[in-house]
């Protein structure tokens, strides 16, 4: 089942909707954690879509509206080097992983597949997204400073 990117993107609309509805509220520490292992389990024990594009989306929605108030192990395992890697990394992975689901599905070892998806992922994020974003930032001060000059020669 494939949802259209505008229903896709109806979990990050609701995480910031339960952001500003939430902030005020006092929730006990461990219920991101706890919610996050029902979204996690949900997601492992059943293929239904409703349940795995739906519930998950509001349930993992509700995660990371509130991923701050978790408990501290939560945060320090979130805040671990390799952690904040996989997720400086994470848009290369998203870009590429769905190559090697199917070499998976196609009969990669599992332990195979994800291991060269991060090689690529890595890969990709230094030599394409890294120096492409570089670029693009480059452009835009360039065309920043050069609307700057001409607006201070015209008057």
């Amino acid at each position: 089942m494939y949802w259209r990117p505008d229903v896709a993107a109806a979990s990050v609309f609701a995480a910031a909707f339960l952001r500003l509805t939430l902030k005020d509220v006092r929730l006990p520490s461990w219920a991101p954690p706890a919610v996050f292992i029902v979204a996690l389990s949900l997601l492992l024990a059943s293929r239904q879509p409703w349940i795995t594009l739906t519930t998950n989306g509001l349930l993992l929605a509700f995660v990371g509206a509130t991923a701050e108030r978790s408990a501290t192990t939560a945060c320090r395992i979130l805040e671990t080097r390799p952690m904040v890697f996989l997720g400086t990394i994470s848009y290369s992975l998203y870009i590429w992983q769905q190559l090697f689901k199917y070499a998976y599905e196609g009969g990669l070892p599992r332990f195979v597949a994800v291991l060269v998806s991060l090689g690529i992922a890595v890969f990709s994020y230094y030599r394409v997204e890294r120096p492409g974003k570089e670029a693009i930032l480059a452009a835009w001060r360039r065309h920043g400073a050069r609307n700057r000059s001409e607006m201070t020669s015209q008057h």
